[in-house]
This record gives structure tokens, C-alpha cells and sequence, in this order.
């Protein structure tokens, strides 16, 4: 028997043994203790109250997860001639000397926000 039938009868069970159990019973013992069974009490005297479990609505249909959506990479525009290693170096050049600029930016920054003591006495 292959594991997805095997799945699918074991799924069937579980589904079906809520099912059978519907029907419950209450009582109030002789201590005034209000009791529940899915049986009948035995050897009991007093009233036993039959209680018919609500039909359960369908449950809802799973839904589906969209798939992930993963960026392209950057495409770098090929020239004639050129391979894909000339490509890589050439867009790592340009990274490094975009971070270099905004590097300095940062300690230009920094200066201006150390050396700047507040407002002057004419601002």
C-alpha cells in the first residue's frame, strides 16, 4: 500500500471518529453535581437529558499561498566582445567607488555635527 493511501485512510478516520460521538447525556448526580457522557449513566434513577450535537458547517478550503517572488538580479548592459567576468569586475568597481563617496559623505557629516557647537549668539 503506498504512503498516500495509507495518508488518506488514516485521514478518513480521524475525520469520522468526531462523527460518531454526536450524542451526549447529562444528569445531575445525587450530590447536585451536573455531569456529561457520550453514555448513559448506569444504574441511575434520576433524569438523563439527551443533547443532539449542532451539525458542524463544512470546513473552509485551505488557501493556497501565492509563491515568493524573488528579485531579478541586476542586469548589466553586455558590450560586443565583453565576457561575464569583465562584467562582474566592472559593476564591482562601480559599488566600490559608490561606497567610497558615501563614506566620505558620512565623515563630512560627522565633522560638521562635531565641529557645529549650536546656534550663534546672532542666529
Amino acid at each position: 500500500m503506498s504512503r498516500s493511501a495509507l495518508f488518506a485512510g488514516l485521514t478518513v478516520l480521524l475525520l469520522a471518529a468526531p462523527a460518531a460521538a454526536q450524542t451526549m447525556y447529562r444528569w445531575t448526580d445525587a450530590q447536585g453535581r451536573v455531569q456529561y457522557s457520550d453514555r448513559l449513566p448506569k444504574d441511575f434513577k434520576g433524569e438523563v437529558t439527551r443533547i443532539e450535537a449542532d451539525a458542524q458547517p463544512p470546513m473552509a478550503a485551505p488557501v493556497a499561498r501565492p509563491a515568493p517572488v524573488r528579485a531579478e538580479p541586476a542586469k548589466v548592459p553586455e558590450k560586443p566582445g565583453e565576457d561575464r567576468n569583465s562584467r562582474l569586475r566592472a559593476t564591482r568597481e562601480k559599488l566600490a567607488a559608490a561606497v567610497e563617496q558615501a563614506r566620505v559623505r558620512v565623515e563630512a557629516a560627522k565633522k560638521a555635527r562635531d565641529g557645529d557647537e549650536g546656534p550663534g549668539v546672532d542666529e
